[in-house]
């Protein structure tokens, strides 16, 4: 006859095994149960106050002075990719290879004309397969509907009357909080002059010291414009429940730039499309939900919007294999499950250009299956940016180093002909 202590010893021993049988371990704390959306167009990762920019153009304070729910705030209480990439300077293409976790060349939508194939699962469905209402309100600055991006969405608003289209998304989420379903909503803006009245929040053009004297100086006029829409993301999430309320602890929030905007650094353009230059690829890119959220608050790993998609699946529980072939950014930022994470360069195409990015090297080369030039003379054949010497990635040094070249356009030849095959 076994002891109590016998007893118990093989009790804990069959207990490991099953643990051990059983494969990947629960998610510490108290998972979410709603998924929140927030992209936002021309979110260029170097104007943002959080990375470092000595403007306050995205950190919001309340009358006390104390900090509230802007963009800053959502990155210092979750996670910040410091190092996230866009795959296009288009709005469209963007959100293409986010939701359907896809690059461009597989989606084949590579501006805002372009339409997301059936073919293609997206977030949405997946969501909504899971058990989950799906609504989007939009406010973006090209029309979406057509698109595909549509798809999953049981419910899709959009339009340029903010009051409206904020409306809308208040009674959606109302109903699904009486119904008490989770639910995934999605937020989108594009550049958006807050004209809701009076807000707990200042959103009058900054005034500091580095304001140019000039009126129409595009750098102050960019920067007034974004610490708007940030202002205006904060009336939005408050409008809906998301701002000092129950619904907030129960909420993983994200929030994705879609694409940044040249501010003639280069010459006089000022835009995105068509550029695969820094400044409108790199994006800020935020998880936001303590209580289930391990690791590290500001992550230095390059990740790209298509990894956005299997993540989310990831954290529900839903399979991330079913979409794409984004990575699962779970594997950097929880540290309660361990598990292998593939670094990779980050590839982007705008126009007849393409551009590969690894930690120390941006290039930008034209493509030589694009045919005739496009008549855009403003992006270089050739050239290669060495990111810890030149930081704002402005100074070509490919004449000194041909072999990275070679390596780097081996590297976009590979992924432009991989992701053709899949489609």
């Amino acid at each position: 006859m076994t002891t109590r202590p016998e007893r118990y010893r093989w009790s804990l021993a069959w207990l490991l095994l099953l643990f051990a049988a059983c494969g990947r371990q629960p998610r510490p704390g108290v998972p979410p149960t709603h998924l929140v959306l927030v992209t936002i167009e021309h979110l260029r990762a170097d104007h943002c106050t959080v990375l470092g920019y000595p403007r306050e153009t995205t950190a919001l304070l309340r009358p006390d002075g104390l900090r509230t729910m802007g963009l800053d705030h959502l990155a210092e209480t979750g996670v910040l990719f410091s190092q996230a990439f866009a795959p296009s300077g288009s709005t469209r293409t963007s959100l293409a290879s986010l939701f359907s976790s896809e690059p461009p060349p597989s989606t084949g939508v590579f501006d805002d004309e372009g339409v997301l194939g059936h073919e293609f699962p997206v977030l949405a469905e997946a969501l909504g397969a899971g058990g989950f209402a799906t609504g989007a309100f939009c406010l973006p600055s090209k029309p979406l509907s057509g698109s595909g991006l549509e798809r999953g969405f049981t419910t899709f608003e959009e339009g340029e009357d903010q009051v409206l289209v904020l409306g809308a998304a208040h009674e959606w989420v109302s109903a699904q909080i009486e119904a008490e379903e989770p639910f995934f909503l999605w937020i989108h803006l594009g550049w958006i002059t807050p004209a809701l009245g009076e807000m707990p929040i200042t959103s009058e053009p900054i005034d500091d010291p580095y304001v140019s004297p000039d009126p129409w100086d595009i750098t102050d006029r960019y920067d007034s414009a974004l610490h708007a829409t940030v202002a205006y993301m904060r009336a939005f999430l408050e409008a809906v429940g998301l701002i000092d309320e129950e619904l907030i602890p129960d909420s993983l929030i994200v929030l994705a730039g879609l694409q940044g905007m040249e501010l003639k650094e280069r010459g006089e353009f000022v835009g995105a499309e068509g550029s695969v230059h820094e400044e409108s690829l790199h994006v800020p890119l935020i998880l936001r939900h303590p209580a289930s959220l391990t690791g590290s608050r500001i992550l230095d790993e390059q990740v790209e919007l298509a990894d956005v998609a299997p993540t989310l699946l990831d954290w529900f529980e839903l399979d991330p294999r079913t979409i794409g072939t984004g990575r699962s950014l779970l594997a950097l930022c929880d540290s309660y499950v361990e598990r292998p994470f593939e670094s990779r360069p980050s590839f982007a195409l705008g126009g007849d250009h393409g551009s590969v990015r690894t930690p120390r090297w941006r290039l930008v080369i034209r493509l030589e299956a694009a045919g005739e030039a496009d008549g855009d003379q403003r992006l270089p054949d050739v050239a290669l940016y060495d990111a810890p010497s030149d930081p704002g990635l402005l100074i070509d040094v490919a004449a000194r180093h041909p072999e990275v070249v070679e390596t780097l356009r081996a590297s976009l030849k590979a992924w432009l002909a991989a992701a053709g095959a899949a489609r």
